[in-house]
């Protein structure tokens, strides 16, 4: 999805993109439907895949690429293997889109990732971890946040009433919501948990959970949630409804947005939030907190910690005043900082600059 997004968007910007996926692929899929040029490839081999690095090599001279941009880790190698066979006149862009786990700095990983031109961190956390976990070239690593189209999500902006009726919620009663795909990592199981222990004192409380479990993936988890529900006696104050692209309706519903990821990379539903002006609980491990400014734009806990929950839930029941101000200057910060146009900007001059400094070898 964020791939074939910001092919999109340099395509609106006047550029020739062509997307090198697999045959009816999610990506393949989206691309058709975004109307972008396709290449279908083989799947890649994670290293060494000399045969599929010459096969694509062959395109990139046929559509006269001179930028290569991957997301994915496992394209790393092959990606290097086509900046190797055009010379060097290849640029080679990598987005990171996950944390790093392991150490990486052996002989192969540094070769491995020594062709990446331009290397993007989406936070700084991630950059760190970048610089401390490999010998990639400190230079060569660049922190820019993933951007969003915020004036089309900001068009899905609705009333809280309306949202209510539409979620099918009592107006009066207070709303913790939950969006994103139900999945152990997500944290729902979590917060009906801590609903049960907030309601022996907020008796008006509710959890609302938008999304669906990814098909294939942790199938029991969701029937492990409702079992919960069911033990604690939440059926009346726990709703589930399905994922719909009008988030606006979500975000408005909710008096508090909880973000309880174990480690969320970036946190998409986070930057929504903060976009809609919601009041954000999130964990304090992976992205959420430098996205939440360590605490200026919201409360943090720690993940699975209940006492830390229920504290930082507290905390906004006592001072809203507070919440309120940290909700509106997240509100203002976002939309500062992760405007699309801000990330194509930015990628884009490195990206000249690359180039230009390819003309002069």
């Amino acid at each position: 999805m964020n791939l074939v997004k910001r092919a999109l968007w340099w395509k609106e910007l006047g550029c020739q993109v062509v997307i090198f996926c697999v045959d009816e692929s999610p990506i393949y899929k989206k691309a058709k439907d975004g109307l972008l040029r396709i290449e279908r490839v083989n799947r890649n081999k994670k290293y060494g895949d000399r045969t599929n690095a010459k096969r694509v090599y062959q395109l990139c001279l046929k559509h006269k690429t001179n930028v290569l941009w991957i997301r994915d880790s496992r394209d790393i190698s092959i990606a290097g293997r086509i900046k190797k066979l055009s010379d060097g006149k290849i640029v080679v862009v990598y987005q990171q889109a996950m944390q790093l786990g392991v150490k990486k700095k052996d002989f192969i990983h540094t070769r491995r990732f020594s062709r990446i031109d331009i290397w993007i961190s989406p936070l700084e956390f991630l950059a760190k971890q970048v610089r401390e976990k490999t010998k990639f070239p400190s230079e060569r690593i660049y922190v820019i946040p993933l951007g969003v189209e915020i004036q089309q999500l900001l068009c899905q902006t609705t009333e809280r009433s309306s949202a209510r009726v539409q979620y099918n919620l009592d107006q009066n009663i207070t709303v913790l919501g939950i969006i994103g795909r139900i999945d152990p990592k997500k944290g729902q199981l979590f917060l009906v948990s801590a609903l049960a222990e907030l309601r022996k004192k907020h008796e008006d409380l509710h959890v609302l959970i938008v999304g669906e479990k990814t098909r294939g993936e942790a199938e029991g988890y969701e029937e492990d949630v409702k079992k919960a529900i069911a033990k604690l006696g939440l059926k009346k104050f726990v709703h589930f409804k399905p994922f719909s692209d009008d988030v606006g309706s979500f975000y408005a519903a909710c008096d508090i947005v909880v973000m309880a990821s174990e480690a969320e990379t970036f946190g998409m539903v986070t930057l929504e939030a903060m976009l809609f002006g919601c009041k954000i609980i999130g964990t304090n491990t992976g992205g959420t907190p430098e996205l939440l400014g360590w605490g200026e734009f919201g409360e943090l806990y720690g993940p699975d910690n209940m006492k830390e929950f229920c504290q930082a839930f507290e905390t906004m029941m006592v001072d809203e005043d507070r919440a309120a101000e940290k909700a509106r200057n997240g509100r203002i910060h976002s939309k500062e900082r992760y405007e699309h146009q801000r990330e194509c900007e930015e990628i884009g001059y490195l990206i000249e600059r690359s180039l230009e400094m390819v003309k002069k070898k």
